[in-house]
């Protein structure tokens, strides 16, 4: 049992995903908000989460949304909700059509002062922090910033300034993607400061969990997280505690352990950082995940090749290559240094632990269809090396070289269309966001076929964790996981060495 700082009930009418009051099962405590109270009316939205949260006085806690655009300052509904029985306010911008600094919203603090209850407010990107931030710095209230959006791979500068700078500010880390970076913003700034929420059903809430979970967090910063934090913003009694802070039912963990004991072929990891705050970069973390994850195969790039040196970025995979012999290596090319691209494959294939090619094309403004990588893409097929990478002209570069098998980065259902036709392309699902509308990857599989869709992590800048509760939460069968988790990729890259 934990306690959930934001899920939903009701319909959410853009995807159809939809959660009945049976089916929210996961936790003892959660903060509840209804979608009609999101998408059409908040009051009468509002009045329904109420209803459920006296139904079930034990398990919901009403936090009660606020559309500025339907709210009359002085008109008195804030405190009318708080005499209803709601426990804190939500603006939840990100999935309506209002901003954070909309005169209003600066209004309505001082409403929220006055009656004491906590403000959740839900930011999709470091900006719309920043706005949360400038709105609410003076608020004598305390202040939930709730992730609606994944991809907090950059953003924990942010959240350590602003708890060094704001006290009454608490941090939903259900979108701290990057290994090991909770427990970073933990010893930070104390996990007294931390909660986070699942957004289910919007999300793949096991992704979330299992985030959490894996976090390598101490006893009792696990247990501030999972349910002490806010137990103390809300005043809850000890007795209205949850009687554990297991994340998983004993059901769940069986489903969950047995998908991270399956053997695993990762083909996409990288070697150095982005230059942003990644705890889990080096190599003691690495080989942890390795040994955690089931963990065959990973293949790994170098950031300094894709990003400034290539000579030294590849030299570094190299020497890499010799600390576990379950690493292999991509040969990183630039399309900027033809030349300098086409002698580091001469050199590198002759390593037979070299499995691949790796190119960020868009990092140059070009696709991959540009004729600076065509010499690039005849010594691939030429060598029988896959290329990994982003989506930029990929689709024409696979028609124009059938013989060569491509892998698509950062593939979601609302990216991947234009490789259905393209069957020497594969998708690789490694995204830093988990919505099941826009992930969908039993839809993905549908479309294109088990056989080409890859399991990815894009380590150690998003963890392996991320993606494991994406396909967990899929509830795919047996034979579609073996394909997604091991079979595709030993099928691509053939110069994996077999197992005896």
């Amino acid at each position: 049992m934990f306690f959930d700082g934001g899920e939903f009930w009701g319909r959410d009418p853009k995807y159809g995903l939809e959660q009945s009051p049976g089916g929210l099962r996961l936790v003892k405590i959660g903060l509840m908000s209804h979608f009609e109270a999101v998408f059409f009316d908040m009051e009468t939205g509002n009045q329904k989460t109420l209803a459920l949260a006296r139904k079930y006085p034990k398990r919901f806690l009403p936090i009660a949304v606020i559309n500025p655009f339907h709210y009359e300052v002085g008109s008195g509904y804030l405190a009318s909700l708080k005499r209803q029985g709601f426990r804190g306010f939500s603006f939840l911008s990100h999935y309506q059509y209002w901003k954070l600094n909309q005169y209003v919203v600066s209004a309505l603090t001082s409403e929220f002062s006055r009656l004491g209850l906590p403000v959740q407010i839900g930011v999709a990107s470091v900006e719309e922090l920043a706005l949360a931030v400038q709105v609410f710095k003076e608020s004598r209230v305390p202040v939930l910033i709730r992730w609606v959006r994944g991809g907090g791979y950059n953003v924990l500068a942010d959240e350590i300034a602003i708890a060094k700078n704001h006290p009454h500010f608490f941090f939903d880390v259900g979108n701290l993607v990057s290994l090991y970076s909770i427990r970073h913003l933990a010893e930070a700034i104390g996990s007294e400061r931390l909660y986070f929420g699942t957004n289910a059903p919007l999300v793949y809430d096991s992704s979330t969990r299992l985030l959490v979970a894996q976090a390598g967090l101490s006893r009792e910063d696990y247990e501030n997280i999972t349910y002490k934090t806010l137990s103390k913003v809300f005043g809850l009694s000890k007795k209205a505690l949850p009687a554990g802070s297991g994340l998983f039912t004993k059901e769940e963990l069986a489903v969950v352990d047995a998908h991270l004991r399956r053997p695993k072929i990762d083909p996409h990891w990288h070697l150095g950082g982005w230059d942003v705050i990644e705890p889990g970069k080096n190599f003691a973390s690495f080989k942890k995940i390795i040994d955690e994850c089931h963990y065959e195969a990973v293949v790994v790039s170098s950031i300094l090749a894709l990003n400034y040196d290539l000579q030294a970025g590849n030299r570094n995979v190299e020497s890499l290559l010799k600390k576990d012999k379950r690493i292999y290596g991509y040969i990183v090319v630039d399309p900027m240094r033809v030349k300098d691209s086409l002698a580091g494959i001469e050199k590198y294939v002759k390593n037979k632990r070299f499995v691949g090619l790796k190119t960020i094309q868009d990092y140059y403004k070009i696709g991959l269809d540009d004729p600076r990588y065509r010499e690039i893409l005849k010594a691939a097929e030429r060598h029988q090396l896959p290329v990994l990478a982003h989506r930029a002209g990929l689709a024409k570069a696979a028609a124009t070289h059938p013989k060569i098998f491509f892998i698509a980065a950062h593939c979601t259902f609302e990216n991947f269309t234009e490789f259905i036709n393209v069957p020497n392309v594969t998708l690789d699902i490694s995204a830093s966001y988990a919505h099941r509308g826009e992930t969908n990857l039993a839809g993905i599989v549908e479309r294109v076929g088990k056989e080409r869709v890859l399991y990815s992590s894009d380590g150690p800048l998003i963890a392996p964790y991320w993606t494991i509760g994406k396909i967990v939460g899929s509830a795919f069968d047996e034979a579609t996981l073996s394909c997604l988790y091991y079979e595709n990729a030993r099928r691509i890259f053939t110069r994996l060495a077999r197992k005896a």
